[in-house]
This record gives C-alpha cells, sequence and structure tokens, in this order.
C-alpha cells in the first residue's frame, strides 16, 4: 500500500516534467513486487534454482569488472569514473556501487548453503574469483561485506566444526596470496591495493567519515532542501527524495536508505518493509533461544538480510534497483513457505 501511495503524493510535490521523468523508473520493479506477493507456488526447488540464478549472475557480473580493467570500458554499460586516480568501472550489475552490495549478498549465500548449490570445488573457485573481483570495483563496501560475511560464517555457520572453518579460511587466504604473488605486476593488484587503503584512510574519504556523513548530515540535506514539516515524515514527500534514483539529480540525495524510505513514502513505508525484512532474523534469533536447529533456510536469509540491513545505512541497497529488488522481495515473500525446510 505504501510502494502504490509514492507515485500520489509526488504530485504534490514536484513539477509535472519531473514526475514524468520519475515515474517509469519507479514503475520498473513493481510488476516484479506484485508478482512475489501474489505467487504462491515458492517451494525448495524454486529456492534453489532462483538462488543458483542469482549467485552465478552475481559472478558473472563480478567478472566484467576485471575484464575492463584488462581490455576498457564496455560501451553499453554506465558510464565509469575516477576514484584514487584509477578507472572505477560498472559491471553488469548495473550502477558504480551496486556490485560490492550484491556480491556480499552472493558471497553470504554462497558460504552459507553448503552444497546445495555448487559442489565443493566449483564453490571455491566461485567464492575466491568473486572476492577478488569485488575488491577491484574500488567500493568500501565490498571490503565491509566480505568482512561481515566471514565474521558470520565462523559464528553461526554449524555444518562444519570451527577447525575446519579456519582451515576453510586459511586457504581461501593462501589461495589469495598465491594470486597476489602471481599478479603483483599487474593492475589487478594495483585495483586491489588502493582499495584497501582508501578504505581505511583517516581522510575525509575513509569509510569511518564516510558512514558518518551518510547518519545524518545528507539526510538532514534533503529535510532543509524540501522544507519538510511532521507531516511529511507521516506521509513522505514522493520522489524528490528518491533524487538521483528516480532520474531527477538535482535534487540532494541522503544516501541512506532508512531515510529515504521515510522521507519518500512516510513512516508507515518505513515500518512495514523493516517489519518484512526482519522475519527471517527474527525467526532465527527464536530458534535460537529455544534451543532448536536453525534451518540452512534461516541462515541463508538472515545473514543475507542482515547485510542488506547494513548496507541500506550508506544506501547501497534500494529496491528500485532492479537486481536488488530480485534478490530482496522473493527473500521477504519465499521465507515463510520453506522456512523450515533443510536440505544437505
Amino acid at each position: 500500500m505504501s510502494i502504490i501511495w509514492i507515485p500520489f503524493i509526488s504530485l504534490l510535490n514536484m513539477g509535472n516534467y519531473e514526475y514524468a521523468v520519475a515515474l517509469p523508473r519507479y514503475l520498473v520493479t513493481f510488476p516484479y513486487i506484485l508478482f512475489c506477493y501474489f505467487y504462491d507456488g515458492y517451494n525448495i526447488f524454486l529456492v534453489k534454482k532462483f538462488l543458483n540464478l542469482f549467485v552465478s549472475f552475481i559472478f558473472i557480473s563480478s567478472l566484467t569488472i576485471p575484464t575492463q580493467i584488462l581490455f576498457g570500458p564496455i560501451s553499453f554499460f554506465t558510464e565509469a569514473s575516477i576514484r584514487g586516480g584509477l578507472v572505477r568501472y560498472t559491471s553488469l550489475a548495473g550502477s558504480l556501487t551496486i556490485l560490492g552490495t550484491l556480491g556480499g549478498i552472493a558471497l553470504a549465500i554462497l558460504l552459507f548453503s553448503g552444497r546445495f548449490l555448487f559442489g565443493k570445488n566449483k564453490k571455491k573457485i566461485i567464492i575466491i574469483l568473486l572476492i577478488l573481483s569485488m575488491l577491484m570495483t574500488l567500493q568500501k563496501a565490498a571490503v565491509v561485506n566480505i568482512s561481515i560475511c566471514y565474521i558470520f560464517y565462523f559464528l553461526f555457520y554449524g555444518e562444519i566444526g570451527i577447525g575446519r572453518k579456519i582451515i576453510s579460511m586459511l586457504t581461501g587466504i593462501i589461495a589469495i596470496f598465491v594470486l597476489f604473488r602471481l599478479f603483483s605486476e599487474t593492475e589487478f593488484i594495483l585495483y586491489i591495493t588502493n582499495l584497501i587503503n582508501y578504505t581505511f584512510s583517516s581522510s575525509s574519504i575513509g569509510i569511518n567519515n564516510d558512514f558518518f556523513i551518510r547518519i545524518w548530515y545528507l539526510p538532514s540535506r534533503v529535510v532543509a532542501y524540501n522544507n519538510m514539516t511532521l507531516v511529511d515524515f507521516i506521509f513522505g514527500i514522493g520522489f524528490p527524495a528518491l533524487a538521483g534514483a528516480m532520474g531527477n539529480p538535482q535534487y540532494p540525495m541522503a544516501h541512506n536508505n532508512y531515510f529515504e524510505l521515510l522521507f519518500s513514502g512516510g513512516i508507515l513505508h518505513l515500518v512495514s518493509y523493516l517489519y518484512l525484512l526482519l522475519i527471517a532474523p527474527c525467526n532465527a534469533m527464536k530458534r535460537i533461544f529455544k534451543h532448536k536447529k536453525l534451518t540452512n533456510i534461516d541462515r541463508i536469509y538472515s545473514v543475507s538480510i542482515v547485510l542488506i540491513l547494513i548496507n541500506m545505512m550508506i544506501g547501497a541497497v534500494t529496491f528500485y534497483q532492479p537486481v536488488t529488488a530480485v534478490i530482496v522481495f522473493f527473500m521477504i515473500f519465499s521465507y515463510d513457505k520453506i522456512k523450515n525446510i533443510e536440505f544437505d
């Protein structure tokens, strides 16, 4: 209901031309969201095919980054930019920033799926190449999401013991180190080292300062620019709050999905979306407190959704981005049907 509400409230807060630009972009993902809501055929076979397809697509998308570093930009992709003196390429997944987040979700699915999606050796190869490609995106989110995935893997993946987890992680580290040595003179390694230095910089472009800017400074500019009142926080102001995502870069953007939800559709829009997202992790927490075994679906969905919630703080998981919408709403609406299913 709140998603349907936004186009109507937008009419009161922007000109006709700006509205005409924004509406088609807004409606791109709407039919898919509606389909996920009404579809009633979710089962473990569909989930397996869907997750396999999603991970495969993100993996192929990630490989378009080193391909462009080697051969130059792909003409029909979004325009590249410069960061830290290097060309920052887009990928098959879409915008400049999206792969750092979507790659993290794909990595979480891989780490917690056992052999459900891929065989052991194939999965290891995919994980290593996915991580290396994510690190070439020059996205700080890539470093953070990879770290979060492995922290959760170490703490909550219950199918193997701590010893095997340590061995698995050390094997991955050694493999990456060997690749670093083999390709030390290539531009690939320059991208990765540049990103690590950039991410943990103490300057204004470092991860800590960037995070705090998105927590309030950027959202406050949206409030001031649009002269938002208490009524606007209740009902939202629609497309102006979504700015560049809706093709209107002249409006300031919050770069924080929590505020974007609140500003665009009001408090109901924010709360209802968070409620739907939190169902899977809350159910997993209940199982833990009741000393019940977590299912593989609990782990995959919960860790993926926690990643989504964390990345929303930096504006990286808007459901107006088609690939993000695909995974977010599939998880939201399929979980209840398959939450008690276990697999090897």
